[in-house]
């Protein structure tokens, strides 16, 4: 079954700072669907070390990209101030 949000076939060339302001600034959803698909495996493996559960770190995994999402504006806004 094909997924419903559209995939980059570039991604590899968009940054994951580009991936977040897209995001930020379009709500783009396939902008933050290959974010979170980048970097989900990563924050998953900080939270399973963080806290040795497999269902915690799931959950705050996606608790992670939750609120990544929530913050997009504001965190994109700090990234381009450095």
């Amino acid at each position: 079954m094909p997924s419903a949000v559209p995939t980059y076939a570039d991604a590899e060339i968009i940054s994951d700072e580009a991936l977040l302001r897209r995001y930020a600034e379009r709500r783009d959803p396939a902008a933050f669907a290959e974010l979170a698909h980048r970097r989900a495996g990563l924050v998953f493996g900080v939270c399973l070390r963080i806290t040795a559960d497999r269902h915690d770190a799931e959950e705050l995994t996606q608790d992670c990209l939750l609120q990544l999402a929530r913050k997009a504006a504001t965190i994109s806004a700090c990234a381009e101030a450095l």
